[in-house]
C-alpha cells in the first residue's frame, strides 16, 4: 500500500514531537543532575550537553521551515514540563522563550538557502554531515543569542555575552552526540536488515 506524502509528513511530525518531549525529559533527570554534580557553579539553565537541539537540526533538515509545526508543540510541552515556573504560569518569557526554540532551526534553514541555494543539494543534504552541521551552528547562534538576551535583558550585556557561548557549545555538543548516535543506530540497524 502506497503512503500518501501527508500520511509521511504526519508520522514525521509525530516523531518530531516524541523525540524533542523524551530528550527533553533525558535531559531534565539524566543530563543536568550529572552536570550540577560535576559543574556545581554553572546555571543550571546552561546545559554543556543540550540534547533536543539536535531533533531541532536534524527534523528541519529532513521536513524543511515546516519542522517549526512540529517544533513548536514539541518545545511548548518540553517548557511546560520541564522549565516553566514552579505554579505552571505561562508569562510573556515562557512563549518567548518556546517561540525562539522552535524558530531558530526553521529561520537557520532559510537563511541556508537563501546564502546558498544554488550551492546545496537539498535532497541528499541529510546525508551530508558538514551542511547538517552548518544548520545546527547558524541554529545555535540564533537560539544562543535570542536565549541569552531573553534570560538576562538587555540592561546585562556582559552576562549575555558570556552565557552566549555556553548555549553554542552545549547545542552544538548536543548536535554532535546525535549525529554520532543516530549514524551508529542506522549501522546497527543496516547490519541487522
Amino acid at each position: 500500500m502506497q503512503r500518501s506524502f501527508r500520511d509521511i509528513f504526519k508520522s514525521w511530525w509525530l516523531i518530531t514531537i516524541v523525540c524533542f518531549v523524551a530528550l527533553s525529559t533525558f535531559q531534565y533527570y539524566v543530563v543536568y543532575p550529572i552536570e550540577a554534580a560535576l559543574f556545581p557553579n554553572f546555571p543550571t539553565y546552561v546545559s554543556i550537553l543540550f540534547l533536543p537541539h539536535a531533533v531541532r537540526v536534524l527534523s528541519t533538515v529532513i521536513l524543511g521551515p515546516k519542522a517549526f509545526f512540529a517544533l513548536l508543540p514539541a518545545v511548548m510541552v518540553s517548557q511546560h514540563l520541564y522549565y516553566i515556573a514552579t505554579d505552571g504560569s505561562w508569562d510573556y518569557a515562557s512563549f518567548a522563550f518556546v517561540f525562539v526554540g522552535a524558530a531558530s532551526a526553521p529561520v537557520a534553514y532559510f537563511l541556508m538557502k537563501h546564502f546558498f541555494d544554488h550551492r546545496i543539494d537539498y535532497q541528499a543534504a541529510l546525508m551530508n554531515w558538514r551542511f547538517v552541521f552548518l544548520v545546527g551552528i547558524i541554529t545555535s547562534a540564533i537560539n544562543s543569542i535570542g536565549l541569552s538576551t531573553l534570560l538576562l535583558n538587555l540592561r546585562h550585556i556582559g552576562e549575555i555575552v558570556e552565557f552566549i557561548p555556553r548555549f553554542f557549545i552545549g547545542d552544538l555538543a548536543g548536535l554532535f552526540v546525535g549525529l554520532v548516535t543516530m549514524v551508529l543506530l542506522f549501522r546497527a540497524l543496516g547490519k541487522l536488515g
